[in-house]
């Protein structure tokens, strides 16, 4: 199965939010235009996966950049939120992700993964 951040390297967001606007969520994967109910190749693409990593890099471009949104996490805990400290825990915990999400499609861009 083809690893979504490499997928969203060679394709590009937006080719990615095209690939998931149009899946039934019945089908888990996409590949070459076809979307299956199972992987069935190397070329296939799954679509859970591919959403995760689309709104990972929405959310590290909410930021402006990826230093911008890597400056954040060091005083997440301290913020004054709005929400309880385990949701806090959450928010900071899914921005760390989607940091590691960005890097590796940026790895995949620039051929070092």
């Amino acid at each position: 199965m083809m690893n979504a951040h490499k997928f969203v390297a060679d394709k590009g967001i937006e080719e990615a939010k095209r690939v998931l606007d149009r899946a039934h969520w019945e089908n888990i994967a996409y590949s070459n235009g076809f979307y299956y109910s199972q992987s069935c190749s190397e070329n296939d693409v799954n679509l859970g996966e591919l959403k995760q990593v689309v709104e990972s890099v929405y959310l590290v471009n909410e930021f402006d950049d990826l230093e911008q949104a890597k400056s954040w996490l060091p005083d997440m805990d301290d913020m004054p939120w709005q929400v309880k400290g385990s949701e806090r825990k959450f928010m900071k915990d899914e921005l760390k992700r989607s940091i590691t999400d960005y890097e590796l499609v940026q790895a995949y861009k620039n051929g070092e993964a």
